[in-house]
């Protein structure tokens, strides 16, 4: 049974549709994790290492899910995949001491901001958002870089520098909903 061209842009506007809502939801979702992380830094570790799992892998599932709209879909794919990993590894180990939870998140970071900042300089030059995504991905890899470089840092400094991590790539995963949704009325 073949489809009509019609039949193919409704369908892909359904599942287009479904996909702003879902990238809308988990974008909230991802901000206030962050909010909970800025404005609780002096949780103890076990209570930081399932905030950080929960936000890297609601992160990563973001990303995954917006990869087919990226210039480069398999290392925006790679990217998201990677932010779930390291979300499993914290959410797994939430007795890891901090010094270790500080090398997860900070390697995690570093390889999916460098990811991400592959992917916005293969976005051609006038693609709206890829001054903001260079932005997000050059922030990425400096979070991980301060994890990584201070891994005997406090709570404190770690839930702060990853909680705005998280805030920014919340808010980006909002502003990409809301961009997909606007698109997807004006093709009607």
């Amino acid at each position: 049974m073949s489809r009509t061209a019609t039949d193919h842009r409704i369908h892909g506007d359904a599942a287009a549709g479904a996909v702003w809502a879902v990238l809308l939801v988990l974008g909230i979702a991802v901000t206030t994790l962050g909010v909970a992380l800025v404005a609780n830094p002096s949780s103890s570790a076990d209570t930081l290492a399932i905030l950080v799992g929960l936000a890297l892998v609601l992160s990563g599932i973001t990303e995954v899910l917006a990869a087919g709209r990226a210039t480069e879909p398999a290392l925006a794919a790679v990217f998201g995949v990677l932010l779930v990993v390291g979300g499993i590894v914290a959410l797994a180990w939430p007795d890891v001491t901090l010094w270790t939870l500080a090398i997860v998140v900070g390697v995690s970071l570093m390889v999916a901001g460098l990811i991400r900042l592959v992917i916005a300089a293969a976005a051609p030059a006038g693609e709206p958002g890829r001054g903001r995504a260079v932005a997000v991905a050059i922030l990425c890899v400096a979070a991980g870089i301060v994890a990584v470089s201070w891994p005997s840092a406090t709570v404190f400094v770690l839930a702060v520098v990853f909680g705005i991590w998280v805030i920014v790539h919340g808010v980006t995963q909002i502003l990409l909903a809301l961009g997909l949704r606007r698109a997807l009325q004006a093709s009607h």
